[in-house]
């Protein structure tokens, strides 16, 4: 029998001690119809996967099943997904914590792990790949740059992805969740759709004086990382891409509505979800049944992209590096 390695997904600010114990915890959670953090849960699973092999295999690892629903869509070698009870404070109690220092020095040296008598362990911070202000990524020692482990949970699919999205260059249009900008970010979008845009960031709420920012918090507003990033920036790309693929088609994942980037179609090729999501619901459903929309979109964009000739990214998105890895798709960055 396995020795257990428990990875305790948090939010950040959580990482690096026992936090569960804390009064003003909140566990970490997934509603199944938003933005779950994939990439996130998927980069974590790989630091865990490589701290294993570290260690000959020797843990089964372990995810709360209750906040990793895309896991079936893959096979996770040596690892389980386990019930919410598995979390409760008692249980972590029992095993032995690895803090940020060891876990560093184990990567750097590429040493296995020395144990107390109890050979069960709980993981919960994140530190290779993270993904830092500065845009410079922390724990990436150079070391660890293999493609993720995981595969697909049914193999006959590798064909059905390549012949349905080797045909596209993916551009990850990230200009929702976690981004901030100024008024002048905007430029090039339609001046109809600019209010628009301003209002379903405020979740509704009356728009104020300019300059408009969103931010999830000063250290990321004042950084390059999670701003919203203009459409020339994009166009540029993908003039260059033209250059040497005059037909060239670029399938848009977006967590924005397709309004948004609809008139992008005036001067490119654009292939958006709406136009292809039908024909994929029946590729999966030849081995899936009863999946949430959450579940049938984000494979979509992911295999997607995974599959696509490359990928056109805003930077510091770790789906997008989850994406690349998986089969080796080349990954340009897109900044502010």
């Amino acid at each position: 029998m396995k020795d257990i390695l428990r990875c305790d997904k948090v939010y950040s600010h959580y990482e690096g001690r026992r936090s569960y114990k804390e009064d003003e915890y909140t566990q970490y959670s997934c509603d199944g119809g938003k933005d779950c953090g994939f990439g996130q849960k998927m980069l974590f699973w790989r630091q865990a996967a490589l701290l294993n092999e570290l260690c000959n295999n020797r843990f089964e690892i372990q995810f709360r099943e209750s906040i990793f629903p895309e896991h079936i869509l893959f096979d996770f070698p040596h690892t389980t997904f386990v019930s919410d009870d598995k979390y409760e404070p008692n249980e972590l109690d029992k095993l032995e914590y690895l803090e940020v220092p060891r876990l560093i020095k184990t990567f750097k040296n590429r040493t296995r792990l020395r144990l107390s008598k109890n050979k069960n362990v709980l993981m919960n911070s994140w530190i290779i790949d993270q993904p830092a202000p500065n845009g410079v990524r922390i724990g990436h020692w150079g070391r660890y740059n293999e493609p993720t482990r995981m595969r697909l949970k049914y193999p006959e699919y590798e064909n059905v992805f390549k012949k349905a999205f080797g045909k596209y260059y993916t551009i990850h249009l990230r200009r929702m969740n976690g981004i901030w900008f100024e008024d002048s970010d905007l430029e090039g979008m339609p001046a109809s759709l600019q209010r628009l845009y301003k209002r379903d960031k405020s979740g509704g709420s009356p728009i104020g004086e300019s300059p408009w920012k969103w931010h999830i918090g000063k250290e990321l507003k004042d950084s390059g990382v999670f701003r919203y990033i203009k459409d020339e920036k994009y166009y540029n790309i993908m003039d260059n891409v033209l250059k040497d693929d005059p037909d060239a088609q670029f399938y848009i994942c977006s967590d924005t509505p397709e309004k948004y980037y609809r008139y992008w179609s005036r001067d490119y090729n654009i292939v958006s979800r709406s136009q292809i999501i039908d024909q994929f619901k029946k590729a999966l459903g030849l081995r899936y049944h009863n999946l949430t929309n959450y579940i049938i979109e984000l494979s979509l964009d992911f295999f997607a992209m995974a599959y696509s000739k490359s990928i056109i990214a805003h930077g510091g998105s770790s789906f997008n590096i989850v994406a690349s890895q998986f089969r080796g798709a080349p990954l340009i960055n897109v900044r502010h």
